[in-house]
């Protein structure tokens, strides 16, 4: 079955719903749908208060008040569930990517805007971010694989001025400074602006490229 809850960002607007509180899933499909939909925003839920490896397929049922039996209708295992909501997340951070790393907006304010509107996604978004990048070593590989598959395309098209046999290095290093930032932001320190953030990850990536 393919995913149905999209997460924020772009026309995915179903957990731009849930986050704000104006989903109504009564009015969504069918009854296989929706508790499809229930068992997935549940499970997101508990992240928010609880580690992935300590959530049960027990502790959502028992939120959804419905039987052991309907969940394994929908998910084989507790990581038949974990998966779809991984590789969903990691499509839609794919989309929200492409903007960021736009050659069309590289020298432009509209660099700024598209990564603090980048910072906001995984902000609004951060029990699910948080909880993947210390469980998953296969969200973290994909995540990185992601980021430099367009940071390369951006290299080429600017035609940077940086050793291209080296190119790997350098791009490894931003990626792992822009995750490390935004894992201490998420963990400690959500209060301060995602444009502050922003600032700060642009300022390093720009020494880097030595632009």
């Amino acid at each position: 079955m393919s995913m149905v809850v999209r997460f924020i960002g772009g026309n995915h607007d179903m957990l731009l719903c849930y986050f704000e509180g104006g989903l109504d899933l009564q009015n969504r499909g069918s009854k296989y749908q929706r508790t499809h939909e229930q068992i997935i925003l549940t499970f997101i839920k508990k992240l928010e208060t609880k580690d992935l490896k300590s959530i049960s397929v027990k502790d959502i049922v028992e939120d959804l008040r419905i039987h052991r039996g309907t969940f394994y209708l929908h998910f084989e295992t507790k990581y038949h569930l974990v998966e779809e909501v991984q590789n969903e997340f990691l499509e839609s951070l794919s989309h929200q990517s492409k903007s960021f790393f736009s050659s069309d907006n590289f020298q432009s304010d509209a660099l700024l805007v598209n990564l603090t509107n980048l910072l906001r996604y995984y902000q609004k978004n951060h029990a699910v971010f948080l909880s993947f990048i210390k469980n998953s070593s296969y969200f973290v590989n994909t995540l990185k694989y992601i980021f430099l598959q367009n940071l390369k395309k951006l290299y080429e098209d600017e035609m940077l001025n940086f050793p291209n046999e080296k190119l790997n290095y350098l791009l490894t290093y931003i990626f792992s400074a822009h995750l490390g930032i935004v894992e201490e932001w998420l963990k400690n320190d959500r209060t301060t602006p995602p444009e502050e953030i922003a600032l700060i990850i642009l300022s390093l990536t720009i020494n880097c490229l030595n632009l």
